[in-house]
Order: structure tokens, then sequence, then C-alpha cells
């Protein structure tokens, strides 16, 4: 059967892949030149696909509902300890760090309205295939008894480009 719809091409990238492979990316240079850095720190993630139907339903329908898809929608979710790397050689005592660039990168994107709050973001699954989409972001923080968590969610706005990349 072939794989045509985005969200099948989506499936196939994730297909037999081990999470821990995964790498993740978000534009810190341009659009015109981009500057790909690592978002660190992740401990699970979700890319998921939501659907709009029409409504298709008629009187000769025999009262079951009938629609077809007319709008899909993607969003990744990333869970993460919030990540700083200590800026004191080892050893030394520490009196803060600096913040991993990918996440305040996502922090900044999620601050930001209008088209500054639009980032590039790129998924590496570590099988010569990449995911590249654009989106904005909406963040928490938080914790209790734990390390203090992070996550992202990325609102995927337009097409998601899927490259194989060769060996």
């Amino acid at each position: 059967m072939e794989k045509n719809t985005m969200f099948d091409l989506i499936l196939d990238f994730f297909t037999k892949i081990l999470a821990q492979d995964e790498s993740f990316y978000v534009n810190t240079g341009t659009v015109a030149v981009p500057v790909w850095t690592e978002i660190k720190g992740v401990q699970s993630y979700s890319f998921e696909s939501t659907k709009t139907m029409a409504d298709t339903t008629t009187y000769d329908s025999a009262g079951v509902k009938e629609h077809i898809p007319n709008e899909v929608s993607y969003k990744l979710t990333l869970d993460m300890l919030y990540d700083t790397e200590l800026a004191t050689p080892e050893g030394a005592p520490t009196t803060g760090g600096v913040r991993d660039e990918g996440q305040l990168k996502l922090e900044t994107l999620g601050n930001a309205v209008g088209s500054a709050g639009i980032g590039q973001f790129k998924i590496d699954n570590g099988q010569l295939v990449e995911l590249t989409f654009s989106g904005s972001v909406a963040y928490s923080e938080g914790g209790r008894n734990e390390s203090t968590s992070f996550k992202a969610t990325v609102n995927v706005t337009g097409a998601v480009t899927r490259e194989v990349l060769a060996p």
C-alpha cells in the first residue's frame, strides 16, 4: 500500500526507532541562515495529528453520521527537565548556570506574539530522516519534590517537510 499522506509519512518516520535516538532542534539563527540548536533535557515527547471533519451526512445516510477530513494540524510536545549548564568549573562551588540555549529559545518563542512567535524546528530520528516545520510555542514549568520540569508544546503552522538524507 502506497503511503502518500503526511500522517503516513510521519508514522513511518517514527517506526522502529528508539525514542532515545531522537534529537530535537530549534532554529536560533534566521530563516535564511538557520542555526540548528539542540533542545536538551528531553525526557519524553509526542508528535500528534488532529483532524477537522466536514459533515457530509444527508437524509440518505440512514441516521449514520458521515464526514470527510478537511483540515489537519500537528503538534509536538516535549517533556523536559529544566536544564542549566553550570558556568563554574567541575568541583567548584556552583553559583548558578547558563540556561540551555534550545530551551531558552522555546521560552522566548512562547513569550512572543505575531510573527516573532513563530519558530522553525527540526526532528532528527537518528536514521537519516528529518522532519522540519514551523510553529508557535506554549510552555509551562514547575515541580515539587523532583527536578524542575519544563514542558513545551509546538503548534505546527503550515506543512511538515520530511527529508531522507544521503548516508
